[in-house]
């Protein structure tokens, strides 16, 4: 029983690896190459809701 155990959770620790191996390559990839066009934005996908302050001011008010 212990030796099940012990593959077992030698198992998990491999997937666990591999899971964060794929996460970190996801992450640090570039969306988007300057040979390539850049993506179109999403149909669904409205402009924010908010615009940068006046000059000189710091932050972003609601409009």
């Amino acid at each position: 029983e212990f030796q099940s155990s012990a593959a077992r959770l030698e198992s998990e620790e491999r997937d666990l690896v591999e899971t964060a191996r794929r996460v970190v390559h996801q992450e640090t990839r570039p969306l988007h190459t300057f040979d390539e066009p850049e993506p179109e934005p999403l149909a669904d996908e409205a402009p924010l809701p908010f615009e940068p302050e006046e000059e000189g001011q710091v932050g972003w008010r609601f409009v």
